[in-house]
């Protein structure tokens, strides 16, 4: 990954940040009712440093998911799920997807690397990942190249976030799952299933 940034003539080029990256986000599993401005910003800053959002002239945001772009700390592991608590006092678990996210670590979450030398795996020893990766190709985005507004278009478009929704269901469910368990019992699973 390469990570540009402009300084001024003053600025000392070793002393610039370049830690973080803009990447727009998709959030899934928010209420209607919550796909606004106030509710994507709180939910960026638990991600990064919000910067924009995707919505309509009334300040809301409509179909399967809320897209925003937000600042992240390329350092840390991507998140793959957050526990939103609501004015109502209710637990939301919403899920996300990266758009035009490179190369990252399916056991750590990293970015800029890969499982094959992901420093995690070789201090877990960890042999054969098998189907039990915390992370996986799924918190990529779908390309967005809807831009028509034919009503074709907006039936695909329908279409396509009805699947994708049912796919981010499952997958919430087995991150629910994998996170009931830890990262010494996915290897013990690992190894008996050889």
């Amino acid at each position: 990954m390469l990570i540009m940034s402009s300084i001024e003539e003053h600025e000392n080029p070793l002393n610039v940040d370049l830690d973080w990256c803009d990447f727009f986000v998709h959030i899934y599993d928010l209420p209607l009712s919550k796909m606004n401005f106030g509710v994507a910003s709180l939910i960026s800053n638990a991600l990064g440093k919000f910067q924009d959002m995707e919505m309509e002239e009334s300040g809301m945001s409509w179909g399967s998911s809320l897209r925003m772009r937000v600042a992240i700390n390329v350092t840390q592991p991507l998140t793959r799920i957050l526990r939103v608590c609501t004015t109502k006092g209710e637990d939301l678990l919403v899920s996300f997807t990266y758009e035009r996210l490179q190369n990252f670590c399916y056991l750590c979450g990293c970015l800029g690397r890969i499982l094959t030398y992901c420093e995690v795996r070789f201090e877990l020893g960890f042999q054969d990942p098998g189907e039990v990766m915390p992370y996986g190709a799924w918190l990529r985005a779908p390309p967005d190249n809807w831009g028509s507004r034919s009503t074709g278009s907006r039936l695909r478009r329908l279409l396509f976030d009805d699947i994708l929704h049912h796919i981010h269901l499952e997958v919430r469910r087995c991150l629910a799952t994998l996170e009931r368990t830890t990262v010494t019992q996915r290897l013990a699973l690992v190894r008996a299933n050889g």
